[in-house]
């Protein structure tokens, strides 16, 4: 028997005017993750379970992307599983459907289509705004943007190996998996952390993403008024 643990020293706090909310900011702050971290080790020791730190990136992004919709679970669960495999010393191969959708022009030319959309409406929207915490919102959202062009436009760098490992590189000289949160989350399920992942099903085992190609409309797969991504 072991525990399986991220090799964590804090978690990111949220910020005054990041629309956290005051309530959820002052418990955050409050949270001491590495006093607790250290007290489940200590505990685990004396009972003599061993206790197994993995390397953390990627983990939540792997799990979203990965095992939730494949095996129909919640992010926080399809994350601990990320963890428990990286413990056991497994990689994370990524699926064919989405390897199929980096090398698919089509696909990466709408997310930055996307992209460079919302930068320039955030852009507009800070220059008319006088609310300094909203400004503030709005400079990070811009700032996130920005990382998600770059993380796309990336995928045209020189290759790297072609082996998929476990921390999320080395695939067409990228990181694989952040490409696709950048390409997938936002542009096509309208959610920066979306909690249906189940239209990604259809992504993840054969890149067909035929349902948003050419809309801005809700996602295939959650209803008679969405598109569906099995037809073809």
């Amino acid at each position: 028997m072991a525990i399986a643990t991220e090799r964590l020293k804090y978690l990111r706090k949220s910020r005054r005017g990041d629309g956290s909310g005051r309530a959820f900011r002052g418990k955050q702050h409050r949270f001491a993750y590495a006093s607790l971290l250290r007290k489940v080790h200590s505990l685990a020791r004396k009972r003599g379970v061993q206790v197994v730190e993995v390397n953390p990136q990627d983990t939540s992004t792997i799990g979203m992307l990965k095992y939730a919709p494949q095996l129909s679970l919640s992010k926080d669960v399809a994350a601990a599983y990320v963890i428990g495999r990286r413990a056991l010393g497994f990689r994370e191969r990524l699926p064919k459907g989405y390897g199929k959708l980096l090398r698919d022009e089509a696909f990466l030319a709408y997310a930055q289509r996307f992209y460079q959309t919302r930068a320039e409406e955030l852009r507009e929207q800070k220059k008319v705004t006088r609310d300094r915490p909203r400004k503030n919102r709005l400079s990070r959202e811009l700032k996130r943007v920005h990382g998600a062009l770059f993380l796309l436009s990336s995928l045209q760098g020189p290759p790297g190996s072609q082996r998929e490992v476990t921390d999320g590189r080395n695939f067409l000289g990228a990181h694989p998996w952040r490409v696709l949160r950048a390409g997938l989350f936002l542009p096509l399920l309208r959610s920066t952390v979306p909690r249906d992942l189940s239209p990604l099903k259809a992504l993840l085992h054969r890149g067909a993403w035929e349902g948003w190609k050419g809309s801005l409309g809700p996602p295939p797969g959650g209803g008679p008024e969405c598109a569906n991504v099995h037809s073809t």
